[in-house]
């Protein structure tokens, strides 16, 4: 079931990929008051809302968002796409761009963290309480974004393979397109447990928090952000408020971020 889900969301990839530059090339080029931010999708919620504490020094600017995994923003962007903002959930997408030559090795910052955590259905009369419970064969799907591309599935396929579980456990993977995708997964009841972001299963009404990681197996990871747009100082502005304004700040705390000093 694995290969035939990462077959599929590979040609999804791909496909967003390609609707997206077609979209891009159809707008007309005379939009000067339009900022662009691609950001991951555990980022849905705060963003906008960091963005619009902000308006008062950004009047007059329309804000237009594009949130998916970060392998796939990363892919729009190295072919052609051109936000004028880029989040990463992870630095291995950051590096392709500086690999690419997009961005330069210094430029991103890194600005906030989460915690993996395990959910479930609230409905689910059974709670697992630690990762050897994803074991139990009444436990037959465990959604997580797509191990080989989305971030918070390869943080969570690097903890259980440190905790000596993936080769047990990945038979059961049912791989998303990126976090959001699946949690979808246990919302639907498509899948049993999903392995998330605490900050996922913070806006979620239809999950509950079964556990989360131990510390020993809480991976380290890094929110980071580049401006892309080098010409406009708007931008170098508004990645300024995104990683230190206090609203911003507050906001990301509010929704279950930790806080890096970028």
């Amino acid at each position: 079931m694995m290969a035939k889900e990462k077959r599929k969301n590979k040609w999804l990839e791909w496909r967003f990929t390609l609707l997206f530059l077609i979209l891009v090339s159809c707008k007309p080029a005379a939009e000067q008051n339009k900022i662009t931010i691609f950001a991951a999708a555990s980022l849905t919620e705060v963003i906008p809302a960091a963005v619009t504490s902000l308006t008062e020094s950004f009047p007059e600017t329309r804000f237009v968002y594009n949130f998916a995994g970060s392998s796939i923003l990363a892919r729009q962007i190295i072919a052609g796409a051109t936000p004028d903002i880029f989040i990463s959930a992870n630095s291995d997408w950051m590096n392709e761009l500086v690999k690419q030559k997009i961005i330069g090795q210094d430029e991103p910052l890194t600005f906030l963290s989460n915690q993996l955590v395990v959910v479930q259905q609230k409905s689910t009369n059974t709670t697992s309480q630690s990762l050897r419970d994803l074991q139990r064969s009444d436990i037959r799907f465990i959604a997580v974004g797509d191990p080989d591309h989305v971030p918070a599935g390869k943080y969570a396929k690097s903890a259980l393979q440190q905790a000596g579980l993936w080769q047990t456990l990945s038979k059961k993977i049912v791989a998303g397109l990126d976090t959001r995708a699946a949690l979808a997964f246990v919302e639907s009841g498509e899948a049993d447990v999903g392995i998330v972001y605490h900050t996922d299963a913070v806006v979620s009404r239809s999950v509950k928090l079964a556990f989360a990681f131990p510390d020993s197996l809480q991976p380290t990871i890094k929110y980071q952000i580049a401006a892309l747009n080098k010409k406009d100082d708007r931008i170098k502005n508004l990645v300024e408020h995104l990683t230190n304004a206090k609203t911003s700040r507050q906001i990301y705390k509010n929704a279950g971020f930790i806080l890096l000093s970028p």
